[in-house]
């Protein structure tokens, strides 16, 4: 995440990551303490997962839920 991930998001947005939104799968791999200090610190109450800023359920069945929330 930290070395591919953000930074082509970086590139897509140039640069305007403070107006970004990230939506996290919640899987297991992708749910360490990690992963959720570093998602606190680059999308600041600004991603959705598991525990996150925004809560989103594991295994939603629902897979576009940035149509319901924004």
């Amino acid at each position: 995440m930290r070395n591919q991930i953000v930074p082509a998001i970086r590139v897509t947005v140039d640069e305007n990551i403070e107006n970004t939104w990230f939506q996290q799968d919640a899987a297991a791999p992708h749910y360490g303490r990690n992963v959720h200090y570093y998602l606190n610190e680059v999308f600041v109450e600004r991603w959705l997962g598991r525990r996150g800023s925004i809560e989103w359920p594991a295994q939603s069945p629902d897979l576009s839920s940035l149509d319901y929330f924004l």
